[in-house]
């Protein structure tokens, strides 16, 4: 009887621990998406004994198991314009795994905008004769007869947007109003 209730209260401390786990027989890198919860039993790396109730264990005898406890330590402060993700986890001697993390800098998602639903978006405002006659001044108004569309990664673009916004009155957010209903859709 006493067996099966120590057993028992192993299986509902396994089951109650929120922590997250890796297994490796070494202390090399081990790469993300192989964390799992703690087994209720495991063999003993040294000398291949069961070993029961590791969710009770201490860390360092969960890592005699291979069993190491992943640490939630927060990544680093991102400089600039890089973001961080996980890219795994380095077991430490004291039975925890300690969170790496690599810098990236995302990639800008490239925007396309239908050329007619701007016009129709500046017609609708009023304002597309003024637009008209500032982009023929600039001397873009061929480049916009000929381009099919446009994309949000194009230089010219980006520059003669400024031009056109402040030509026409239109704040920043006015004209991101205006790109966002105007956005090709495929």
């Amino acid at each position: 009887m006493k067996r099966m209730l120590a057993s028992m209260m192993m299986i509902a401390a396994a089951c109650a621990s929120a922590d997250s786990y890796i297994f490796t027989t070494n202390l090399a890198f081990v790469a993300t998406g192989s964390e799992r919860s703690c087994p209720v039993q495991a063999v003993r790396l040294a000398d291949r004994k069961l070993v029961i109730g590791l969710p009770v264990l201490s860390d360092a005898e969960r890592a005699e198991c291979g069993y190491y406890r992943c640490l939630t330590n927060p990544p680093p402060a991102a400089v600039s314009n890089e973001e961080y993700r996980l890219a795994g986890y380095m077991p430490q001697a004291s039975g925890c795994a300690e969170r790496i993390y690599t810098a990236f800098t995302p990639i800008p998602e490239v925007r396309t905008y239908s050329k007619y639903l701007i016009t129709r978006a500046l017609m609708a405002r009023g304002k597309y004769a003024l637009f008209k006659a500032v982009v023929t001044e600039a001397g873009y108004w061929d480049l916009w007869l000929a381009a099919e569309n446009l994309t949000s990664d194009d230089k010219q673009f980006a520059e003669v947007r400024g031009q056109i916004g402040s030509a026409l009155e239109l704040s920043d957010a006015e004209i991101d109003a205006i790109l966002e209903e105007c956005q090709w859709q495929d």
